[in-house]
This record gives C-alpha cells, structure tokens and sequence, in this order.
C-alpha cells in the first residue's frame, strides 16, 4: 500500500507528464481550406490551393525556378504538415530540377514554410535557392 507522500509524488509525476504531452497536441493546427498567397514587393513569393487535405498548385518563382516547376499535390497530416521531395521534375521549357517544399500551418490561415529549388539541367547555368515562406489565405480555393 501506498503512503501518504508516495501517492503525492505519484500524482506530481503524473501531471508533470500531462503538462509536458499538452503543448505538443495543442500546437497541431488544422488548416482552413482555401487559396493561399504571399507577395513582397508586389512579386509573388508563393501561392498554392488548399482543398481536400491536399496542398494544390503549388508554385513559385524566382531567379532559380524561372518557369513554373509542377509540384504534385502534397497531403495535410492532422498536425497541418505538409511537405514533397524530387528529382528530375521538368518545367514546361524541360529544366530539370530537384524540388523539396516542407510547410506547416501556424493558425487556420497562415501557412509556413520552406522551398528549395535546385535546376540540375537545361539551359543556362545550374543554380540553387532556398526561400522560407509565409502565406495567408486570401480566398477560397481556386481548384
């Protein structure tokens, strides 16, 4: 049997863990569906649909992806995570890149993350960049 103080510790411990084990689940957000943008400078760092669970239409652009680069879909686990990698992904003037996009949601309507894009052949030189994004829903989805 018990004692009055090891019951007491036991107790501590037991909420102690609980406290610890909250934060993680209450920090997983859930996406609102819908069209998510983000622009500086009134150039578009990134855009993509969310709809069915799915990130849709992901694109971006810059000095490195000149020409859209297709992302495929990527799933939205119950923690509102996100993320795609892959090589050989040609454009439409057939660039080859490697691509890895990683996002999370940091409330129902901003979405953040970070995209890589590295163009491996095609014309011009090879180049690599990496851009961190925040995008917020503007609208409902356009898919």
């Amino acid at each position: 049997m018990l004692n009055r103080g090891a019951a007491v510790l036991a107790a501590a411990a037991l909420l102690g863990v609980a406290l610890v084990a909250l934060p993680a689940t209450a920090a997983a957000v859930a996406p609102r569906g819908g069209h998510y943008a983000q622009s500086t400078n009134n150039i578009v760092v990134v855009t993509f649909d969310l709809a069915g669970g799915k990130v849709r239409r992901f694109w971006h652009s810059d000095d490195c992806a000149r020409y859209s680069v297709p992302v495929p879909p990527m799933r939205v686990g119950a923690d509102g995570a996100f993320s795609f990698k892959g090589t050989g992904i040609k454009n439409g003037i057939l660039h080859e890149y490697t691509v890895r996009v990683s996002g999370h949601a940091l409330s129902k309507t901003v979405i953040a993350g970070t995209m890589t894009y590295q163009k491996t052949s095609g014309n011009g030189p090879a180049c690599k960049t990496t851009t961190k994004f925040r995008a917020k829903r503007t609208g409902p989805a356009r898919t």
